[in-house]
């Protein structure tokens, strides 16, 4: 769940990604379905993340998409190419984060980190060695930056490793 301020409430569900005027009372329901291709589902909202440009980052069982116009809202399914060794399609994003420096940061159900920068490119992060630790496991539960130096990320199954911010 999350608010832009504006009596606007993103809820992700299980079925799908829901939006609550609270002025209102009313629903509006986002099909995700139609911005796929081969009629794989994308109904399974797993994460919400407002970034400082108030666009709307939506993480799915299927990939990643934003919403980029909070007035008027258009869905844009994000690095779905399946051609490329960066594609997210087929990834379950469980965790979004933004950074104090703009970058996005995403944690996968087993592919891992990804960091999206500020000139949207897509970098997989997959292995950190740090004086601290050593970081290469691919289940992400969440991501948190207590410093300007510093990420945190935590695992399932395999506790919290502290990494080098990019």
């Amino acid at each position: 769940i999350k608010g832009n301020g504006k009596n606007k409430i993103w809820i992700g569900t299980n079925n799908g990604l829901n939006l609550l005027d609270t002025k209102t009372n009313e629903i509006t329901r986002y099909d995700l379905m139609s911005n796929t291709s081969n009629n794989v589902r994308d109904d399974h909202i797993s994460s919400l993340l407002f970034d400082a440009d108030n666009t709307l980052w939506v993480g799915t069982g299927n990939g990643l998409y934003t919403v980029e116009n909070i007035a008027n809202p258009k869905l844009k399914r994000m690095f779905s190419s399946t051609n490329s060794a960066n594609s997210l399609s087929g990834k379950l994003i469980s965790e979004l984060f933004q950074t104090n420096d703009g970058n996005i940061w995403l944690g996968t159900k087993k592919s891992g980190l990804y960091l999206i920068s500020k000139d949207e490119k897509l970098i997989h992060l997959n292995h950190f060695s740090s004086a601290k630790n050593s970081f290469s496991y691919p289940w992400i539960a969440s991501i948190v930056q207590p410093n300007d130096s510093e990420m945190w990320i935590g695992t399932y199954g395999q506790g919290v490793f502290i990494v080098d911010a990019v």
